[in-house]
């Protein structure tokens, strides 16, 4: 690996920022090995009573699966949100 690419350890859906283990956040884009289809059918709701793909993620972790993370460089914009979306709109507008 190198400073742009890392194994990831473990992987948490919307911690606050307290309880936030890096600064690191998943931005959506996966290349995923088929397992994952598997984990996610049964995989139980999590946070908010969904079924999120970070939990399937997470347990292939635990069972010694490998995810590689990249960090991009660029602005992070969290469209998650209406106040988010809304601000993302606004920085985009700027350039």
């Amino acid at each position: 690996m190198d400073k742009n690419n890392f194994l990831i350890e473990d992987v948490i859906e919307k911690p606050s920022i307290k309880e936030a283990p890096s600064n690191k956040a998943v931005i959506g884009r996966y290349i995923l090995p088929r397992k994952i289809f598997a984990k996610l059918l049964s995989q139980k709701p999590g946070k908010g009573g969904e079924i999120h793909i970070t939990d399937s993620i997470q347990t292939l972790i635990k069972e010694n699966q490998k995810f590689i993370a990249h960090n991009f460089s660029g602005k992070y914009l969290d469209c998650g949100s209406m106040n988010g979306y809304i601000k993302s709109g606004i920085e985009i507008s700027k350039i």
